[in-house]
């Protein structure tokens, strides 16, 4: 009959436990915690092995500096065979395998990463990691000599799974070759020590890509349903600029990945050409559309932006819809030193400003004046979009012999209701009857 490897160990009144009863409850632990450790962290479909497993072991220059690097406490994971040996009273189980876990319960030092003595070479130390079970805690049993009761015995009687560290050194080169793990360990750190170097520092260790996978998140940091039903997990406080945002995300992405995704509300109106920092892993372009640079407005204050970085830039995901309203003098034309306003093919003086003006529909910014005066021969001609009949900073003026002009720089909340007009200025002797048009640029808020 097979050892049965899960359950409660059964003893029955008066009766004298086994040795056998005492160790198949620690087996059964061993294995419950194994299967939990396997459901969480993944390895159960058919014919798989789970991959090695840390959390913990960091790797960090010694304190006070020296050529050595300190590996924190931590634990790995690792699909082993259930008892290679015996276990006590137990036979060895050499077909059974389970998901064991190996501790290293202390800060252990790794001394004399030396640097190589060449010019121009450096070193690259692997830090491998094994677990291992032995068998530990030698104690002198009283009565454990069956045949001679009298005369006590040696064993040992904890049997514990642990993490072994070692360190092997590549050939020195210009570029070392990472060394290959030695058989039944794992790569986890790689630290590369350049000639003349007389400390390790945090610029000289990475991980060991082909290594173990770091558990880099507990169960209290996974997504929950109310998390994720609030996205808080991408969105930020805007605590920058116009033009130059900032945004601190919790839990702190520790790089900017391509997929992230950034969320916050605009707290300043951008001017143009924008940046973020998430962060603070450095500023990055924020472009829509592929690879177009923001333009004013492009993000007013209050606007709750979404943003997606692609590897190099952040893309805006949700740009405004802009509409464009065309302004024309239509049949009329202007003459030198007068004040005109414009319409949808209409132009008329000061004194019929209420002709021309329009309530608009929504809550919008107005930006991006661009104007033109074809035909005129001399003198400047202003443009200044109104709004309740005072002018506001979106204006540019053309001057001749340029005809056109524009303002790609301010931009004019309006609120639903609010009326909009162009009103024109002729100065320094315009001639040549020229007529006049006028577009601009609205969008929502």
């Amino acid at each position: 009959m097979s050892l049965v490897r899960s359950g409660r160990v059964i003893i029955l009144g008066a009766q004298v436990a086994l040795t056998s009863d005492l160790l198949r409850a620690e087996i059964f632990r061993m294995n419950d915690v194994s299967k939990l450790a396997q459901t969480i962290l993944g390895g159960w479909p058919a014919g798989s092995t789970p991959s090695a497993l840390a959390a913990g072991l960091n790797c960090n220059p010694q304190s006070p500096p020296s050529l050595g690097v300190t590996i924190s406490p931590g634990v790995i994971y690792q699909y082993e065979q259930f008892d290679a040996t015996a276990y006590g009273a137990l036979p060895a189980d050499t077909s059974d395998y389970l998901y064991k876990q190996g501790m290293l319960m202390e800060s252990l030092n790794k001394d004399d990463l030396d640097p190589p003595p060449t010019p121009g070479d450096s070193i690259a130390y692997l830090i491998q990691a094994r677990l291992i079970t032995e068998d530990t805690e030698l104690v002198a049993r009283q009565y454990y000599n069956k045949p001679n009761p009298p005369i006590t015995q040696s064993a040992n009687d904890v049997r514990t799974d642990r993490v072994e560290i070692t360190v092997k050194a590549s050939t020195p080169a210009p570029s070392p070759v990472i060394p290959t793990p030695d058989a039944g360990k794992i790569g986890i750190w790689v630290v590369t020590v350049p000639q003349g170097a007389t400390v390790v520092n945090s610029g000289m260790i990475s991980v060991y890509d082909s290594g173990v996978s770091f558990i880099n998140e507990t169960l209290n940091q996974k997504a929950s349903k109310t998390s994720i039903q609030n996205d808080s997990y991408n969105y930020g406080v805007d605590t920058g600029a116009a033009d130059a945002y900032a945004v601190t995300l919790s839990p702190a992405p520790t790089a900017y990945t391509a997929g992230l995704r950034v969320n916050f509300t605009v707290a300043n109106t951008n001017t143009g050409p924008s940046t973020i920092n998430v962060n603070g892993l450095g500023v990055k372009n924020i472009v829509k559309n592929g690879s177009t640079p923001l333009v004013v407005s492009d993000l007013p204050a209050g606007f709750f932006a979404q943003l997606q970085y692609n590897g190099t830039n952040f893309q805006l995901l949700n740009p405004g819809q802009d509409s464009i309203l065309a302004f024309s003098s239509g049949d009329g034309t202007l003459s030198d030193s007068n004040t005109y306003y414009l319409g949808f093919g209409t132009l008329v003086t000061s004194g019929g400003i209420t002709a021309v003006e329009i309530p608009v529909p929504y809550d919008c910014i107005v930006s991006q004046l661009y104007v033109d005066n074809s035909g005129s021969s001399a003198g400047t001609v202003t443009y200044t979009v109104m709004k309740n009949s005072v002018a506001t900073s979106l204006t540019c003026a053309a001057t001749f012999p340029s005809r056109d002009a524009q303002d790609t720089t301010h931009a004019v909340s309006f609120n639903k209701g609010d009326f909009l007009s162009v009103r024109v200025v002729t100065t320094g002797g315009v001639t040549g009857d020229p007529a006049s048009k006028a577009v601009i640029k609205i969008r929502e808020v």
